[in-house]
């Protein structure tokens, strides 16, 4: 008699719905539990050790239907601990688990007396799935629980540590957000500061935009970042045509330059550009550009692209950083002009 066996759909984790945590499921190991978790009513995700017998058995047509149909009533239901019978002497619980207010999958633990191993429901379900009876009931006996008393307060606990490590989770979430805060507004006030006391040297215009530059670079994830200045006589003698950057630049320079070209305008403010020829490519579609000002006139632009890392896309923080570089340099090429 064939054995079922669910679809690899069913065993992959919907990559949408966050799953269960891991380390829930190891609690339900350390207490000798059978433990299986969901990212939806449909798909299991992962199972806690258990000999291969034992394991076939849940994934057996009808014991699966019948968890799922438990799964179902959970999720509608919105209540965070089901409790149902699947056959005398053997139960399921479905703890529901939350990531802040989202749902975030569900374990359930098949629940056993020794009750369950003389019904003829679990005859018949080791039949349909090819097992053997009392090998089954051998395997599973390090599980079972004499008293359904006793599966009632184990149920109550891990409902509470469910709750427990979810808020755990949230204050590690929120003390991660805060962390990244800090370090950024410190980076932020150690670039300004730096920067602010190179601008000392006006008569070493390439010496200073090297350094602005290279600190940006250094501490932001762009794959280049450049300065580019216009080079008609609108602009001042020392910073004519200069072309600063760190890193590699996405093509050749005289390509690069006349791409930077359009992106010199009046409008004085940090622009995201998606898919600008010859700086953008399909897997790095975003530019950032600022537009360099002397003397209220558009004078160059402050340009960067490449972003990779855990966020590849240009953050609000990266705009701002670049916006308050560019304001340096927006002084500091007034006083190249003024001398």
């Amino acid at each position: 008699m064939s054995m079922y066996r669910p679809s690899l759909s069913v065993l992959t984790p919907d990559p949408v719905i966050p799953p269960p945590p891991a380390s829930f499921l190891r609690r339900c190991e350390d207490l000798d539990l059978l433990a299986y978790q969901f990212t939806s009513p449909t798909e299991l995700c992962a199972e806690s050790r258990q000999a291969k017998e034992l394991s076939a058995l849940f994934r057996s047509k009808a014991l699966m239907e019948r968890t799922r149909h438990c799964l179902a009533r959970a999720a509608e239901s919105g209540l965070r601990s089901v409790r149902e019978e699947l056959f005398p002497g053997c139960g399921l619980a479905v703890i529901a688990h939350r990531a802040g207010a989202q749902p975030a999958g569900f374990t359930t633990l098949l629940l056993l007396t020794p009750a369950a191993f003389s019904t003829r429901t679990f005859q018949d379900m080791c039949a349909a799935a090819g097992l053997d009876a009392p090998r089954v009931a051998r395997e599973a006996a390090p599980y079972v629980r004499e008293a359904a008393s006793d599966l009632t307060l184990i149920v109550r606990a891990l409902l509470g540590a469910a709750q427990d490590l979810e808020e755990v989770e949230e204050q590690r979430t929120a003390l991660d957000a805060f962390t990244v805060q800090l370090t950024d507004s410190y980076d932020t006030m150690d670039l300004l500061y730096s920067v602010g006391r190179s601008m000392r040297e006006p008569f070493k215009p390439e010496q200073f935009l090297n350094f602005v530059c290279g600190r940006l670079f250094s501490g932001r994830t762009f794959r280049w970042i450049a300065v580019v200045f216009k080079s008609d006589t609108s602009v001042a003698a020392g910073l004519r045509g200069l072309l600063v950057t760190s890193g590699q630049l996405p093509c050749e320079v005289e390509e690069f330059r006349s791409a930077c070209a359009p992106l010199v305008t009046p409008m004085n403010v940090a622009q995201v550009m998606e898919r600008v020829p010859s700086l953008c490519s399909p897997e790095r579609p975003q530019v950032l550009a600022q537009p360099i000002m002397c003397k209220g006139a558009p004078v160059g632009v402050l340009v960067a692209g490449g972003k990779y890392g855990d966020d590849p896309d240009v953050s609000s923080y990266d705009t701002q950083l670049v916006e308050a570089a560019a304001g340096y340099i927006n002084a500091f090429s007034d006083n190249v002009a003024l001398y």
